[in-house]
């Protein structure tokens, strides 16, 4: 943590914004052990390996997820090659832990996240960005090469969580801040981020409206909310609701919204979006199998200009009918 951070935190506890900082052990990048006082209400906030322990307590669906993905590890559900490298590489690096068509999935989506963050990077245009659920950081570590970051995430234990992000700050000579916080109740000042960025854990909310709510407030005049690998719920539905019924046994929160419910949602808080299929929609489709797999390989021997009409003309149709996921730019409305 540096001190800057100050600049945009309010405390979670009495949403004052007067602090003193007490260092136990500093790096020649950050402080790296002590705790952060809110001047105000007393409240003590860890800081540890670099990241801010910034919550009071945590909702009950945040405690439950920590415990679910802690006892994965413990399990060893999860097989990790434990080396810098491996992780430098993720997403592409292979994961032992899950099936091959997850794996795949999981690749397909990353690919996804690249392609459409490109969008954010105008030369000399310097953002700041928050990262809510940000898992490993991997995608906060390549938003930090060009803008100024803070990432997010109720979980912090390597490698799935926060303290994997000192990896890619150590060898790719950039820096992010790293804050364990839930999504219900964000700890940051009024218009303090151009984005607010989600890769696949909005719809891990316990509380949608209020996290939406939070984000308006968090958000400048003309920031925006970036949605990226989205899940949505249509009439038919995909094996992908198989792990979903896994993950809230083993109380990982999942909900799964139609895109009228999404769209609902934004709506009421004040927020216009704009949704997209994901620009590699084909690798989607062929990830699925059977017919879809036949429809994936169609869509890839046509033009790309022509593939991207096609795609925005059927996007209602297929959000509409088919499980899947999708990205979205959502705008506050001016007022």
């Amino acid at each position: 943590m540096k001190e800057k951070i100050l600049d945009i935190v309010i405390c979670p506890n009495c949403q004052e914004f007067e602090f003193k900082i007490l260092i136990e052990r500093r790096s020649d990048l950050e402080i790296r052990e002590g705790k952060l006082r809110c001047e105000s209400c007393g409240f003590n906030f860890l800081i540890k390996k670099g990241i801010l322990f910034f919550h009071t307590k945590l909702s009950r669906s945040a405690l439950n997820e920590g415990r679910a993905l802690n006892k994965e590890i413990s399990q060893k559900k999860l097989v990790f090659s434990q080396d810098d490298k491996w992780l430098l590489n993720f997403p592409r690096s292979q994961q032992l832990d899950i099936e091959q068509r997850a794996d795949r999935m999981m690749k397909v989506s990353a690919n996804n996240s690249l392609i459409f963050i490109k969008r954010l990077n105008q030369p000399g245009k310097k953002k700041r960005i928050l990262e809510i659920g940000a898992g490993n950081c991997w995608l906060s570590a390549k938003l930090a090469e060009d803008h100024e970051v803070v990432a997010l995430d109720v979980f912090t234990p390597f490698p799935k969580g926060l303290e994997a992000a000192e990896v890619f700050i150590k060898h790719r000579n950039i820096y992010f801040e790293r804050i364990k916080a839930d999504m219900i109740k964000i700890p940051f000042k009024d218009r303090s981020f151009d984005i607010v960025l989600f890769s696949a854990a909005l719809h891990h909310s316990s509380d949608l409206k209020r996290t939406l709510k939070d984000i308006y407030r968090i958000l400048a005049p003309d920031g925006r909310i970036v949605l990226l690998n989205e899940p949505s719920k249509g009439l038919f539905g995909s094996r992908e609701r198989e792990r979903v019924t896994r993950d809230l046994e083993d109380g990982i929160e999942e909900n799964r919204y139609t895109i009228q419910e999404w769209k609902a949602a934004f709506k009421v808080i004040g927020f216009r979006h704009k949704a997209y299929l994901p620009s590699n929609f084909s690798e989607v489709l062929k990830t699925r199998g059977g017919i879809f797999y036949f429809c994936g390989f169609l869509l890839e021997l046509i033009p790309f200009s022509l593939r991207k009409i096609i795609m925005n003309a059927s996007k209602p149709v297929i959000l509409f009918l088919f499980d899947g996921f999708f990205n979205a730019i959502i705008y506050k409305n001016k007022v």
